[in-house]
């Protein structure tokens, strides 16, 4: 059974699952040469974040994204970008999509206050690439 200090660590992966499932995706639909660079290395990031919690897991199951939540992703990536594919809407979806993950990440740091230090420090480490990914995005608008 998990505990709390279990779940914050879950929360930290199945965000960065969420990155790893969206970005390539996205960088399939991009045009912008310096925008499609910009989204290769943040999908870098998330794989860090993810197999950095992949290790820490000790024998703790981690949440994964659900096929539903799989399907519902990508159908709404799809109908987001059926008449937009512009680098600007992309970036705009992007800026939601990390601002959902802060204050996810941000809540679950509350919540999960005595969780093992390795999990908040990773949490923060993925609201960081969170907070400086919404930065560098700010120019794509």
């Amino acid at each position: 059974m998990s505990t709390k200090k279990d779940k914050l660590l879950g929360r930290v992966h199945k965000n960065a699952q969420v990155g790893l499932f969206t970005l390539p995706k996205l960088n399939e639909i991009a045009d912008d040469p310096s925008f499609k660079q910009f989204l290769s290395e943040n999908e870098e990031q998330y794989k860090n974040i993810y197999y950095n919690a992949e290790k820490l897991k000790n024998s703790h199951p981690l949440l994964d994204m659900s096929a539903l939540a799989r399907f519902r992703t990508r159908a709404m990536l799809n109908l987001s970008t059926y008449k937009d594919k512009s680098t600007s809407h992309i970036a705009e979806m992007l800026i939601m999509g990390c601002t959902a993950g802060i204050i996810d990440m941000k809540k679950s740091l509350r919540k999960y206050a005595d969780a093992p230090q390795s999990s908040k420090e990773l949490a923060q480490n993925l609201v960081d690439i969170e907070e400086r990914s919404i930065e560098v995005l700010k120019q794509y608008l």
